[in-house]
């Protein structure tokens, strides 16, 4: 009796002592196995480098309340698990507080102070629905600067809302990208009659401030975001990395020079523009901007073209009082097949892109100037020139023979030569002609996209894939990746090969609605049959 009593103390002791051990470990050795398809509970290779770089301290407080609704219990959890790895991968430079701010007036004083209030949470009890106040913010600090995430409810984008935050304080200065304007102020005190009448004559101008807002504003968390014209005898700032032209039609002479010397120098511009652009009757007419010349120097040429591909979105045409659902060839889909193989996997991965009446781009091959394909269409599509008709329910049938793969965005990277020679530069730089720049010193890059509409926000409202698409790309070309790996995880999306036939389409679709009932109904005979032969009513 007295040994099973000591064998069974041993085993206690034994059982306990294990316990702590693995307890002490899993403290130590935290690892979490993340099964999500994209791997959204799981820290990026690209936020590790981040945090493991950090030379500086950064100072994280998470503020939650200790008393929080059932529903949020597992966000918070979540939240937790999170910037537990943050700190255990920034390796001592990532100091994390948890702290409760209905416990202590001075550390709810703090909170507010960093702009985390009080947020009010639905709470479903007996027979009753109630509001209850919860903080639930981070606020992180290095020095003297701070960054917060005033309310923090989901997990989903938290590790790029983070990252980009560390980003942000660790950064001396942000670059700049200039939108580079082509509207024009019309003299004070015009007739109102006159005035209206210059602004319909003037070609659109889009704008960060009136059409382009939700990029603008996207790209101004991480850069210096500025929309100008430039007078004569002014180049653009050593800080600015990016000129973009967003469908700019009118450039002055010496805009146009001084686009030219920033490429000379090493800049990198992007381009939006198209060859033709639709009209109220519903047709297309050519675009004319006045630095398409200049392009051409460089090796592109911008077709006086409409893209149509049968791979495509939707839109609702009225028919009488019915309206149905249609293909549109002109608003064109995009798999990430379709995508530049050379660019990281997280960008072609953005979701469907749509390329809405775009034009198609052709390229100069040059020794010191290296072109290739950003996004092609499948090999479903045409182009139309002329006069085009763009009625959804006018759209012709094209003939087998006129498929083919066209390009809707193309890069050139390189040393571009110079559009300019000393005999055509303008009047103000001819007597300091030591300062122009004939040939690159360093290289440049260029991005074309053949549409305006690529990043406005009425596409952006029915395609948000587009403008994460653009901020990738803006950091891809200013060697800014951080931020690519991380921007557009846990989107999901699932493409379907727009080299699938329809009778393929339909085959799996029909498979998938069938199938998962069929086997229900298969087992549940099977299991009739076995209970009937158990009970002896068959035989």
């Amino acid at each position: 009796m007295k040994n099973t009593k000591r064998d069974s103390l041993i085993n206690i002791l034994l059982v306990t002592a294990v316990v702590m051990l693995v307890n002490i470990a899993a403290a130590e050795l935290f690892y979490r196995v993340d099964f999500t398809k994209d791997g959204i509970y799981t820290v990026s290779d690209s936020t590790k480098d981040i945090l493991s770089g950090l030379k500086d301290e950064i100072r994280v407080k998470f503020y939650v309340s200790e008393e929080l609704p059932p529903r949020v219990l597992p966000v918070k959890r979540n939240v937790m698990d999170l910037l537990t790895e943050y700190e255990r991968y920034g390796k001592g430079n990532f100091n994390l507080s948890v702290l409760y701010p209905e416990k202590d007036a001075q550390i709810e004083k703090d909170a507010q102070s960093a702009g985390i209030q009080k947020v009010q949470l639905n709470v479903i009890g007996q027979n009753k629905e109630e509001l209850q106040a919860a903080y639930m913010g981070i606020a992180l600090f290095s020095g003297e600067k701070m960054e917060v995430l005033p309310v923090v409810m989901s997990v989903d984008d938290l590790e790029f809302q983070l990252t980009s935050a560390i980003l942000k304080l660790t950064k001396e200065k942000k670059d700049s990208i200039v939108f580079l304007s082509s509207s024009k102020k019309l003299p004070e005190g015009l007739d109102p009659q006159m005035r209206a009448q210059l602004m319909a004559q003037m070609p659109p101008s889009h704008s960060i401030y009136e059409d382009t807002t939700a990029v603008g504003q996207a790209l101004s968390e991480m850069y210096d975001v500025s929309e100008k014209r430039l007078p004569d005898g002014a180049f653009f700032d050593p800080s600015v990395k990016i000129v973009v032209l967003n469908g700019t039609s009118d450039l002055s002479e010496w805009e146009k020079y001084a686009l030219d010397q920033f490429i000379m120098k090493g800049g990198k511009v992007a381009v939006l523009q198209s060859g033709m652009a639709p009209t109220q009757q519903m047709i297309a007419s050519e675009t004319r901007f006045n630095y398409d010349d200049q392009l051409k120097k460089y090796g592109f040429t911008l077709n006086k073209d409409l893209v149509f591909d049968s791979y495509s979105y939707s839109v609702m045409i009225p028919q009488g009082e019915m309206r149905y659902l249609a293909p549109y060839p002109l608003w064109i889909k995009t798999s990430p097949e379709q995508i530049s193989a050379d660019l990281p996997n997280s960008m072609r991965n953005t979701g469907a892109l749509a390329f809405t009446y775009s034009s198609s781009i052709s390229t100069t091959p040059s020794e010191s100037v290296k072109f290739r394909s950003i996004v092609k269409t499948s090999g479903k599509s045409w182009s139309e020139s002329g006069t085009v008709v763009i009625d959804p329910s006018n759209i012709r049938t094209p003939s087998e023979s006129e498929l083919k793969v066209l390009d809707m965005a193309v890069m050139g990277e390189g040393r571009f030569k110079s559009a300019f020679t000393k005999d055509t530069i303008p009047s103000a730089v001819k007597d300091k002609q030591d300062v122009f720049i004939e040939n690159a010193t360093s290289d440049g890059a260029i991005l074309f996209i053949a549409t305006p509409e690529f990043i406005l926000d009425r596409t952006l409202r029915n395609f948000q894939a587009n403008g994460m698409f653009f901020l990738n790309l803006i950091d891809y070309l200013n060697n800014s990746t951080e931020l690519v790996s991380i921007r557009n995880r846990g989107q999901g999306f699932t493409f379907v090969d727009p080299a699938i036939s329809d009778n393929a389409k339909n085959a799996i679709k029909w498979t998938g609605t069938l199938f998962v009932p069929l086997l229900v109904i298969i087992y549940g005979i099977f299991r009739m049959i076995l209970r009937n032969r158990r009970s002896g009513r068959v035989s």
